[in-house]
């Protein structure tokens, strides 16, 4: 449920700084002080990750309460939200997997939103796109030269995006999905799995 624990060279320096806990980013929204790029990520299986057994919709409240709050703090004018997943629901999929840059096979496809002010509205880009796409876009926007072959040929969004027209009003997502009594009482009665009683195999 973090990036940084995965990474000796960020658990080990003082990259480790740059990973705070992810309730933190509604304050840093406020205040306008998000960074340059972030990463969001859920909190734990049980929390707002929509990973099972965890509800759905209290990982839809999450992201519909973050977005909304970008959307009417003091940066939104200069913001692209990505939203996307590291799974897939996993049913057939009539489009097999693509092949990288470097050679090695793509996975199954997962869904992709993005929300800026300069989004094109209503529009469905298909061209074919992957994790690297969004670092992509990042290295571009940021002036950034590509870390390897894979980011460097990666589709960055381009067609998603309308930079020469005026920047569109906020949309704010409507009020928030009310958790049935009964999963409310199964997720009281089953709390979050912290990473280390997950792997622990004691």
């Amino acid at each position: 449920w973090s990036i940084c624990p995965t990474f000796a060279s960020c658990l080990y320096s003082t990259q480790k700084a740059n990973v705070v806990p992810t309730v933190r980013i509604l304050n840093d929204i406020k205040n306008g002080a998000l960074p340059n790029f972030s990463v969001l990520l859920p909190t734990g299986p049980n929390g707002t990750g929509q990973h099972p057994p965890g509800s759905m919709l209290v990982g839809d409240n999450w992201i519909g309460q973050i977005v909304n709050a970008i959307q009417t703090g003091p940066q939104w004018g200069s913001t692209a939200i990505f939203i996307t997943y590291d799974d897939c629901g996993c049913f057939y999929d009539h489009v097999p997997p693509g092949v990288n840059p470097d050679g090695t096979l793509q996975g199954v496809r997962v869904p992709m939103v993005i929300i800026s002010p300069f989004t094109k509205k209503g529009y469905t880009d298909s061209t074919p796109a992957t994790a690297a796409s969004i670092l992509r876009f990042t290295e571009r926007a940021l002036g950034l030269t590509a870390l390897g072959i894979n980011d460097a040929k990666a589709y960055d969004y381009r067609n998603s995006f309308n930079f020469t027209l005026p920047s569109t009003p906020a949309r704010v997502l409507p009020a928030q999905a009310r958790i049935p009594a009964a999963t409310q009482r199964y997720l009281d009665a089953h709390p979050e799995v912290t990473d280390e009683e997950e792997t622990d195999p004691t």
